[in-house]
């Protein structure tokens, strides 16, 4: 036995140096790795005064020079808190409201709103009743820190993002308003294009805070009949 594995190892030696002497060794390879991971996210409401109070409402508590005639955003003292665990590829998390559902005849969102010279309707709360005549357009905005400031109009709405409503007219082109989670990391502002900023995240906390534009605001009792926050996996 010794023997013929000898000979072989001979034999073995005698063909790969042949090769070498005769001509080049070219060789191509390709590499791959399925780390697919799992998913898990696990959202509340909490108090923004310690991020820990649970909370039932988004509600604010400021709104000081409300009735002034220009842009005056406050930010909600309640937030959404995610708990998210291995993001895995193929995973997004979506948040909307649905004020224009014609079910709903307390609060509806129907009247355009012209930001920037352009009309978009962008959603928001609307006082009862009022079928969107008097309304706040409402923001986010999506970060991995606390104490986060929302207001939309700066630039590249890198402080925040405006809220989108499920009826809004193209809605389902403009998934990179309400896709706020995705592989890629969590949406932190909007580019020229548009599409969605990401900033990489894969497992930690995230904050959802909001923010509302009391720009000529009318005395009353405003909301939005719900917001959605629900994720999807491959």
């Amino acid at each position: 036995m010794k023997k013929i594995l000898s000979l072989f190892l001979v034999l073995g030696c005698v063909v790969l140096f042949s090769q070498i002497a005769s001509a080049a060794i070219k060789g191509t390879y390709t590499a791959q790795v399925d780390v697919s991971g799992s998913f898990s996210f696990v959202p509340s409401l909490v108090q923004t005064s310690n991020y820990t109070t649970a909370a039932g409402t988004i509600t604010w508590s400021s709104f000081g020079n409300a009735y002034a005639s220009v842009d005056n955003w406050q930010t909600a003292n309640v937030a959404v808190k995610i708990a998210v665990t291995n993001q895995k590829a193929g995973t997004t998390v979506q948040l909307y409201q649905n004020n224009q559902d014609a079910s709903n005849g307390v609060y509806q969102s129907t009247i355009p709103l012209t930001i920037s010279s352009t009309t978009i309707s962008h959603a928001g709360l609307v006082r009862a009743s009022s079928y969107g005549l008097q309304r706040f357009t409402l923001g986010i905005k999506v970060s991995s820190t606390t104490n986060v400031t929302v207001n939309p109009s700066l630039a590249n709405q890198a402080g925040g993002l405006y809220i989108k409503d499920k009826g809004d007219t193209g809605f389902a082109s403009e998934s990179y308003y309400y896709t706020i989670l995705s592989d890629q990391g969590f949406l932190s502002y909007i580019t020229a294009t548009p599409s969605g900023g990401f900033t990489p995240f894969s497992s930690g906390t995230l904050y959802i805070h909001f923010g509302a534009n009391f720009r000529d605001a009318v005395a009353g009792v405003y909301g939005t009949k719900s917001i959605t926050l629900e994720s999807f996996n491959e």
